[in-house]
């Protein structure tokens, strides 16, 4: 599922069940950092990957950080992680 907004992410996750949530840093109306505290909240056992082209930011709550730009490979070895999917 696709939000393209925090605001919208929100909406979605209040209705629909996720095993796992790929976010931004940087989206419009509501800011990754801040859905991720929503979720934390609302939603505390599902795993976060936050990415952004900046640096990491400081004590965010997401379980893993990619900096962009990263590697399908990356992003691969991060939802395994998390889901603890065996490799390949």
């Amino acid at each position: 599922c696709l939000a393209t907004n925090g605001i919208e992410a929100k909406e979605i996750l209040g209705k629909e069940s996720f095993d796992l949530i790929i976010t931004d840093a940087d989206m419009p109306k509501m800011g990754g950092i801040e859905l991720i505290d929503w979720i934390r909240i609302n939603l505390p056992n599902i795993p976060v990957i936050l990415m952004s082209g900046r640096e990491e930011p400081p004590n965010h709550k997401a379980d893993i950080f990619l900096g962009k730009p990263f590697s399908l490979q990356d992003l691969k070895k991060a939802v395994e992680a998390l889901l603890q999917l065996p490799d390949e």
